[in-house]
């Protein structure tokens, strides 16, 4: 679904977590009872990308581009970006879009941003397209 453009050498090490798309791809699953008047497409987020460049790592840009090629419609329609500080152990968010991805987006304006992982969360989708994982 989505490429991300390394401009610095660096190949990072891309973790989709399994547990938010498994009930997608095993729609067979049981669907626990909280969740059962919930959306099952939108329950699924957010999804993550963690992308862990091995090293400090500093950008001032984010380009991303969701797979719109062949008819594809895009699918997101909220997400963050987040960097991890590794002084809490946790994730922090430096920037967030409402608008979606769609094709060849930069997310600039949150200056410059040195860590060692960058994580790609999908919050949402789009109400009209359903989610398929790519």
């Amino acid at each position: 679904m989505f490429q991300f453009q390394d401009r610095h050498g660096v190949r990072p090490r891309v973790q989709q977590r399994c547990r938010a798309v498994e009930r997608h791809l095993r729609p067979d699953l049981p669907v626990p009872a909280e969740q059962e008047s919930v959306d099952p497409h939108q329950s699924a987020y957010p999804v993550t990308l963690d992308l862990d460049f091995g090293a400090n790592t500093t950008f001032d840009e984010v380009d991303l581009d969701e797979y719109t090629d062949s008819g594809t419609n895009p699918r997101v329609q909220t997400f963050d970006l987040r960097r991890w500080d590794a002084a809490t152990g946790a994730w922090v968010t430096f920037a967030s879009r409402a608008d979606g991805i769609g094709h060849d987006l930069a997310v600039t304006g949150f200056g410059s941003i040195t860590t060692t992982r960058l994580q790609l969360a999908l919050t949402s989708k789009i109400a009209t397209e359903v989610y398929t994982p790519t």
